[in-house]
């Protein structure tokens, strides 16, 4: 298996993992406990595990979509036919 096509297949698990920790912070926000409640150490804990999450959700939406991309230029670049040389078709 050449490079190009592995390192594809890691881009394209990036980049469908990405949106999977949205549906992780969506699940967290709402557990979160009620209003009154919002004052105890227990809603402060959930309320720091949710931002923690939510911050990785921002980078995995970040990294993934990017990676996956990249690694279609990188892929097309790579090809035999070397369609990256020139932006006009070969005749």
């Amino acid at each position: 298996m050449r490079r190009a096509d592995r390192d594809f297949r890691l881009r394209l698990l990036q980049f469908s993992w990405f949106y999977r920790p949205f549906n992780y912070v969506a699940i967290m926000l709402g557990a979160m406990p009620p209003a009154g409640q919002r004052d105890g150490a227990e809603a402060q804990a959930h309320v720091m595990r949710t931002t923690k999450l939510f911050e990785a959700a921002r980078r995995h939406f970040n990294r993934g979509p990017r990676a996956f991309f990249f690694a279609l230029g990188y892929q097309a670049c790579s090809s035999d036919r070397g369609h990256c040389s020139s932006p006009l078709p070969r005749s």
